[in-house]
C-alpha cells in the first residue's frame, strides 16, 4: 500500500510522491492523471499569471484552514502558562498575506507569540497541503526535532530552547501538532552577500560548532526519535517512508553505512517500479540507482564509512538555516526537522553553501576557494582529520545529490552525475553530458534484461 493513492475518480492507483501532489487543487494524482488531459490547473512553465493567482488563493485558503484549526486563546494561554502567567499576544493568527510571506516555511508556519515583556517565542504549526506528509509520518518528525534540539542544546550547539510541544494524536492543548519554542535573534545567512571579514569570523565561530558536533558520536544512523532520549530511530523521510496494511514502514536505524545506502536506493528502485518516483524519467532514475547499487555495495573505500561512530547532520544545508547578526556572528542554526546522522565522512563535508554553486552543477569536483578556507580554519584550530573530510568531501555531495536527487531535471542532472561517476575516479568530468550518455548507453546493456527495467522501456521506450 502507498502512502497516499490517487485522488482522481475512482483511480487507487499510487500517487506521484512529489511530482504528483497539486497544491492548486488539493489532489494527490498519479502518473496517469497527473497530466494536462486529466489536470487542468494552470502550469508555472505555460501560463504564470493564473498559477500566480490560482497559488495565492490556494495558499490562503490553507493558512486560513490551519488557523481555525486550533483556538488561539487556548496557545495564548499556554505560552502564559509556561512563562508563569506573563501575559501575551500573538501575531499571525489570523490570515495576512504580508505575514505569511515572512512566517512561512516550506513545512511549517510560524506563529510569534509576544510577552509583555517584549520576549518573543514561536509556535512552529505543521503545514497542511496535498504535499504533506501523512499524519503518522508528520508526528514523528515533530517528536525527532524536538528530541534532536533538545539533545543539540545539551551539546552546546546554538538552536532555539523548545519550552512545549504535542502531536495531535495525544492530550494537547491546542489539538493539533505543535512545538513553541525561543525566536532566535537575527538574520538568515546569505554568505554571498558577506565581506571578507564576516566571512572569516562567520567560518571560525561555523568550525567551532563542527568541532562540537564531532564529539558527539552516535551507534546507528537515523533520526532521533523521541524527545528526551538519543536513542536512534529509522529515517523520516517521505521519500524512504512507504506504508503497510495501514501502518509506516520506515527503513533503519542502521549499523553501517553501506547498509543504509542500499537501504534508501532499494527503497527507490521501488518507488520507480510502481511509478511513484520519477514517472517520465523512470529509466534513466532506475539506472541511476541501479548502478550506485552496485557500486556502493562494492567499492573498498566505502567499507571504511561502515565503522559505528555516526554524526549528527542538518540534511538542508543550503546557508539560510544559520542566523547571524550583523557583524557575522552566529546566533542560532534552525530547521533541523530531517536531521539524521551518518557516517562521518558525510556529516562533515562542507555545507553546500560554502560551494562553487556554478561549477558544481557543470560536473567540476574542485574545491571552492571557501572550502579550502574552512579546511584551513579546522587546521588551526587543531582538526586535522575534520579538515580532511572538507578536503575529500564532493563524493558525498555527489551522492547526497544523486541518490533520490533530481533525477528529472534534464539540464543540470547529467552533470551532476558525471560528476559524480568522476569523483568515484577521483577527477573531474571533462565533457560531463558526454560522460552521461556514454554512461547511460553502458548501462542500459548491463541491465537490459531486468524484469523491472524492462517493463519501465515498454512505458517508456528510450
Amino acid at each position: 500500500m502507498p502512502l497516499h493513492v490517487c485522488d482522481f475518480a475512482s483511480c487507487r492507483q499510487p500517487s506521484v510522491r512529489k511530482d504528483g501532489a497539486c497544491r492548486l487543487c488539493e489532489r494527490r494524482l498519479c502518473a496517469i492523471h497527473n497530466d494536462a488531459s486529466y489536470h487542468d490547473c494552470p502550469s508555472r512553465e505555460t501560463d504564470e499569471s493564473r498559477w500566480n493567482c490560482a497559488s495565492d488563493k490556494a495558499l490562503q485558503q490553507e493558512i486560513s484552514s490551519l488557523l481555525s484549526s486550533f483556538q488561539p486563546d487556548a496557545l495564548q494561554a499556554r505560552a502564559s502558562e509556561l512563562r508563569g502567567g506573563i501575559p501575551c499576544t500573538l501575531e499571525g493568527a489570523t490570515y495576512d498575506s504580508a505575514y505569511v510571506r515572512l512566517a512561512l516555511g516550506g513545512m511549517n508556519y510560524h506563529l510569534n507569540i509576544r510577552f509583555q515583556d517584549d520576549v518573543y517565542w514561536i509556535c512552529r504549526l505543521r503545514r497542511q497541503n496535498a504535499s504533506s506528509s501523512p499524519p503518522q509520518l508528520q508526528e514523528r518528525i515533530v517528536l525527532s526535532e524536538v528530541a534532536t534540539l533538545q539533545y543539540l542544546a545539551s551539546a552546546g550547539i546554538p538552536v532555539p530552547i523548545v519550552y512545549d510541544y504535542a502531536v495531535a494524536s495525544r492530550p494537547s492543548p491546542l489539538g493539533v501538532s505543535y512545538i513553541i519554542m525561543e525566536r532566535l535573534s537575527g538574520e538568515e545567512l546569505d554568505w554571498y552577500s558577506l565581506g571578507e571579514q564576516r566571512r572569516r569570523r562567520f567560518l571560525s565561530q561555523f568550525a567551532d560548532i563542527v568541532i562540537k558536533l564531532r564529539r558527539h558520536p552516535f551507534p546507528l544512523i537515523g533520526c532521533l526519535a523521541n524527545p528526551g532520549d538519543p536513542s536512534v530511530g529509522p529515517l523520516l523521510a517521505d521519500n524512504t517512508a512507504d506504508a503497510v496494511d495501514g501502518e509506516l514502514d520506515l527503513v533503519g536505524p542502521f549499523s553501517s553505512w553501506t547498509k543504509y545506502q542500499i537501504a534508501i536506493i532499494d527503497r527507490q528502485l521501488d518507488l520507480i517500479s510502481h511509478r511513484e518516483a520519477y514517472p517520465r524519467d523512470s529509466v534513466e532514475a532506475y539506472l541511476v540507482h541501479r548502478y550506485l547499487r552496485d557500486y556502493i555495495a562494492t567499492y573498498s573505500p566505502f567499507q571504511d564509512l561502515d565503522r559505528p561512530a555516526f554524526f549528527l547532520r542538518h540534511m538542508d544545508d543550503k546557508g539560510d538555516h544559520i542566523l547571524i547578526d550583523d557583524d557575522g556572528n552566529i546566533t542560532g542554526i534552525i530547521d533541523w526537522e530531517w536531521a539524521q546522522t551518518t557516517c562521518e565522512a558525510q556529516a562533515f563535508c562542507a555545507p553546500f553553501f560554502l560551494l562553487d554553486i556554478v561549477s558544481y552543477y557543470d560536473g567540476s569536483n574542485e574545491l571552492s576557494e571557501y572550502e579550502e578556507v574552512f579546511a584551513e580554519v579546522l587546521e588551526e584550530k587543531g582538526s586535522h582529520d575534520l579538515a580532511a573530510h572538507v578536503r575529500n568531501g564532493r563524493l558525498q555531495h555527489r551522492l547526497l545529490h544523486c541518490i533520490a536527487g533530481d533525477i528529472d531535471d534534464r539540464v543540470w542532472f547529467p552533470n551532476l552525475f558525471a560528476g559524480l561517476l568522476a569523483a568515484l575516479q577521483g577527477r573531474n568530468a571533462e565533457d560531463p553530458k558526454k560522460m552521461w550518455l556514454e554512461w547511460k548507453a553502458s548501462a542500459l546493456d548491463k541491465y537490459q534484461h531486468e524484469e523491472r527495467l524492462r517493463n519501465l522501456i515498454r512505458s517508456h521506450p528510450v
